[in-house]
């Protein structure tokens, strides 16, 4: 079951992969977001695969109130609470997708409506959520006394998230329309990290079965 969700969510947050073949192409340059407007090619598969990433995302983190509990302590749900958040904003999104293309579309440009500040809002709570994951996640394993490479790998994790959010809002600023393969980075890491998360459920947290506790 683990391998299940953390598969489903790797697949079901990359969709953009299936860009060039639906397009006949390269990816559409903008922001990946834009796959799923309403005048786009092909938006239903983009924004089914980001509703089902939200989704699973929030049944992750519904599983790792208890699945994380014997590696973080009670940092579990904390965690869990930051993870849902990006869900929540996963499923915004897709939900209140775009109604045009504004990196290639002028005259959406310079129309601002509702679905772009829902989108800003949204895009901005998924980053936030998994930046606070990764961060929770290190007091998780202090506290719990992990091993030192453990939360080693987790900040050098939050520091290649950040980076790389970093990274996409100065191409914005400073290349509008060249931010796709930034995202591209963006989106990878966080699927990843959702995945590794899913693996980490303790055994039966995830409706498995649990193993027999060790008697001596």
């Amino acid at each position: 079951m683990r391998r299940l969700l953390a598969a489903g969510v790797l697949l079901s947050y990359n969709t953009w992969v299936l860009a060039p073949l639906l397009w006949g192409g390269d990816v559409p340059p903008g922001y990946l977001s834009e796959l799923a407007a309403d005048d786009q090619p092909w938006q239903w598969v983009f924004r089914g695969g980001d509703l089902l990433a939200g989704a699973l995302l929030l049944a992750i983190a519904a599983l790792g109130v208890r699945g994380w509990r014997a590696r973080l302590g009670d940092w579990s749900a904390a965690v869990s609470l930051a993870l849902a958040a990006s869900g929540v904003g996963t499923v915004a999104d897709a939900l209140g997708n775009m109604p045009c293309a504004p990196t290639t579309d002028a005259m959406c440009r310079d129309t601002a409506t509702v679905s772009g500040v829902v989108h800003v809002i949204a895009s901005g709570t998924v980053g936030a959520g998994f930046l606070m994951v990764l961060g929770l996640l290190v007091l998780g394993l202090r506290d719990r006394g992990a091993p030192r490479a453990q939360v080693r790998a987790v900040l050098v994790a939050a520091g290649a998230l950040g980076a790389v959010d970093v990274l996409t809002l100065v191409v914005a600023a400073l290349a509008p329309g060249s931010q796709v393969w930034p995202q591209v980075g963006q989106v990878l890491l966080s699927s990843l990290l959702a995945a590794a998360l899913t693996l980490g459920l303790e055994r039966g947290a995830d409706g498995g079965a649990r193993l027999p506790a060790r008697t001596c």
